[in-house]
């Protein structure tokens, strides 16, 4: 894990996995986490580093907002908080009255506690592959006020007992429409995915068309073919009897691209099986259209 943050950074992407793991759980003294839902999968990513951190509790509260969250991650914290001693595993539903929305992540430490508060929800796609955003703080005043509003929606929530049993049976009930619904939206989405890519594909061909056709993209053009034949003179092809120093000029070719010369000396190192290569090769495959 690495240290923890320092004034405000902005998370960007699919980076809210990383940042996690940015959080020196083996400092924490507390950790709680609020979530408008949470997944299994989300779970996963998080689980080791919560159950060897050094925090004396950990207190996860989860929506019921839509029956997103899924009942066999609560049962495994629900498992953990009937097991565990240290750190002391708590869960709760957050109260139904008004939807519960947040993403909010508090990591309390006698060295500097931090939150990070964003979109991406306790699930794969929130912390591994969805676009997110979020916000890193070590900010005095912010951890405080994040503490204090954590505090007061886990003191609105009804203990688990009194929860969890009326959220599983509406949860298995609504889910099995669910399932059909998902298939379809997954489909719909898709679908949009693939015509954007057929839409930016074509954009792409049109510029590449634009490109090659301008006073730019011909004097590439040119500039290519000339270098191939630099290319071809200096490696003597097709009889490949060619040195060092003209080795060492061919690696400089900038229509070649970035080739690290670092290495340089390790190429220079295997040039006669490289020239034995070149001589095995049928003249067809050296030829350039």
């Amino acid at each position: 894990m690495g240290g923890g943050a320092s004034g405000r950074e902005a998370l960007l992407g699919g980076e809210i996995r990383m940042e996690i793991g940015y959080f020196n759980f083996n400092e924490a003294t507390a950790v709680r986490i609020a979530m408008a839902f949470g997944h299994e999968s989300g779970w996963r990513e998080i689980e080791e580093c919560l159950i060897t951190s050094s925090a004396a509790t950990v207190q996860v509260l989860l929506g019921q907002a839509f029956f997103r969250t899924e009942p066999p991650l609560i049962l495994k914290i629900k498992g953990l908080q009937e097991t565990s001693k240290a750190p002391k595993f708590e869960v709760k539903l957050a109260s139904a009255r008004t939807i519960f929305h947040p993403k909010v992540w508090i990591i309390e430490s006698d060295i500097q506690p931090v939150c990070l508060v964003g979109s991406g929800n306790l699930s794969g796609g929130g912390l591994l592959r969805n676009v997110e955003c979020g916000l890193l703080t070590s900010g005095h005043a912010e951890v405080i006020s994040l503490r204090g509003w954590f505090d007061a929606q886990w003191k609105a929530a009804a203990p688990l007992a009194k929860t969890f049993d009326d959220y599983l049976a509406k949860y298995q009930k609504i889910n099995a429409a669910r399932k059909t619904v998902e298939a379809q939206i997954q489909a719909a989405t898709k679908e949009q995915a693939d015509k954007e890519a057929t839409w930016r594909l074509r954009a792409a061909y049109k510029m590449a068309a634009d490109y090659w056709r301008s006073d730019e993209g011909k004097a590439e053009v040119v500039a290519r073919e000339s270098a191939v034949e630099q290319m071809r003179a200096l490696l003597h092809y097709p009889s490949w009897q060619f040195g060092v120093d003209e080795w060492k000029e061919f690696l400089r070719i900038p229509e070649l691209g970035r080739i690290l010369l670092g290495h340089e000396q390790l190429t220079i190192d295997g040039l006669p099986q490289l020239r034995n290569i070149l001589r095995s090769l049928p003249a067809r495959s050296m030829t350039v259209a």
